[in-house]
């Protein structure tokens, strides 16, 4: 699911750029899972669930930040209450 909704986010927030983020992203994928694969045998569990979570706040936080900043440019609606 993260995969698609990155996919729509790009594609809303960087149509001219899409090719180009689409290419980034698929690079960072294919980076995560290896690293993932050879951090998962040289760490142990609480380090590798740590770095798990903090590895998902950031992207939370580059998420926000993303969103707020295009709020404030105005090319993100506010929600309706």
């Amino acid at each position: 699911m993260a995969i698609t909704l990155l996919t729509v986010l790009i594609g809303q927030f960087a149509p001219a750029a899409r090719a180009t983020a689409l290419a980034i992203q698929a690079c960072m994928l294919d980076l995560g899972a290896s690293g993932g694969a050879w951090l998962s045998v040289r760490l142990s569990w609480p380090e590798l669930c740590s770095l798990i979570a903090a590895a998902v706040a950031a992207g939370a936080l580059l998420v926000a930040v993303a969103v707020r900043t295009q709020r404030l440019a105005g090319r993100v609606p506010e929600v309706q209450q």
